[in-house]
């Protein structure tokens, strides 16, 4: 292996080493963005369900 190759594999690892961590971020963040309207939405039919059973006088 010569030394543009050699040089060219230490880069490839450093950019993958970079962008391994930054991807897990974005997916993690990702999905919580996505799970949240989710979240949301899934409460507002529980309390709708509730309520209209008449289990949610209070409100």
């Amino acid at each position: 292996m010569n030394h543009k190759e050699s040089e060219s594999n230490t880069e490839l690892n450093q950019s993958h080493l970079l962008k391994e961590p930054q991807r897990i971020e974005l997916s993690k963040y990702q999905i919580l963005k996505a799970l949240i309207p989710v979240i949301i939405l899934g409460l507002v039919v529980l309390v709708a369900v509730l309520q209209n059973d008449g289990l949610l006088n209070w409100i």
